[in-house]
């Protein structure tokens, strides 16, 4: 459900644990095992799955859960509604990986229901193609909206990272890693620094934008 190097996790102060979508395991299977290995790993911030009690959440004090396409079908989106009423209660945050066609008309679903969760839509918003298009329509339908942020991971484009800064600024973008233990020189993080940012956006960017999240996690 999750793979990290040991040596990617001890240098940082905190890191986001956040289980990686396979067919054959159940959201149920990827919570417990990021249950037991962030209990290990004490500076590992679990993202766990929609889906568990909301006494679950409440006793790990989380504030931000995850939601993936092929275990959250956007059809079945009402019996998620506990989940993002927690959420919405703790102003917390919904990490979503959607490719549907509707995703934007699911987001503004999502935020005319439940006006106090953030969502965080996952690598910009691209397709599977990574067509600049779809990442454009997402962008600019989003690009005033304060509780929408976008993350990098997977996004390896230098092009397509200055766009998004260009268009919504720094304050709701966050550094993404994907794979935590490939550090080529094509991920985000290196790409980063090869764009036209002042050191204070780069900070809001890598961790100062995550660290509200962790802020309010310890409330």
């Amino acid at each position: 459900a999750m793979q990290f190097q040991e040596s990617h996790i001890s240098q940082y102060d905190y890191v986001f644990g956040i289980p990686i979508v396979l067919k054959e395991i159940s959201t149920f299977d990827a919570n417990k095992y990021l249950l037991e290995f962030s209990s290990l790993k004490k500076n590992v911030i679990p993202v766990y799955f929609v889906g568990s009690d909301r006494r679950f959440y409440e006793t790990q004090k989380s504030i931000i859960l995850k939601e993936h396409f092929i275990h959250h079908d956007w059809k079945d989106v009402k019996n998620r509604f506990d989940s993002y009423e927690y959420l919405d209660q703790q102003d917390g945050y919904l990490l979503l990986h959607s490719l549907a066609s509707i995703r934007i008309e699911y987001v503004q679903f999502l935020r005319m229901n439940f006006p106090n969760m953030n969502i965080i839509i996952a690598h910009m918003g691209r397709d599977g193609e990574n067509h600049f298009s779809y990442m454009h329509n997402i962008l600019s339908n989003f690009k005033s909206e304060e509780h929408i942020y976008f993350d990098t991971s997977t996004i390896t484009d230098i092009a397509q990272l200055q766009y998004a800064i260009n268009m919504i600024g720094c304050d709701r973008i966050l550094w993404g890693s994907d794979f935590p233990y490939d550090c080529r020189e094509s991920v985000p993080y290196t790409n980063l620094y090869r764009l036209d940012l002042v050191s204070s956006e780069l900070e809001k960017i890598l961790y100062k934008n995550a660290l509200k999240i962790t802020l309010k996690r310890g409330s």
